[in-house]
């Protein structure tokens, strides 16, 4: 992890928009896993929740059991790391 997260995520959205265009819908909620999980590690919980819960969706969708699970533990995190800073506030 270098920190290069706004590289990343550019990197992420426009592979998201191939893999939409050529109709691979795995390899898009893939991406969407991964902004999600940056955006997380950048404590935007809002904008990182939505972005695994849409890939989450599209996992379910698809069939793919590990990736919904990994979606799910991630949204869990951002629920517990929001409610511990509720309690510091």
């Amino acid at each position: 992890m270098r920190h290069q997260y706004e590289e990343a995520q550019l990197k992420l959205e426009e592979a998201r928009s191939e893999f939409i265009t050529i109709g691979n819908r795995f390899g898009a909620a893939q991406c969407l896993g991964s902004l999600g999980d940056i955006l997380q590690m950048q404590d935007q919980y809002e904008e990182a929740q939505v972005k695994l819960e849409e890939a989450l969706s599209e996992f379910n969708d698809l069939g793919f059991q590990a990736g919904a699970d990994w979606c799910q533990e991630k949204l869990d995190g951002i629920a517990l790391a929001r409610n511990q800073q509720e309690g510091r506030a």
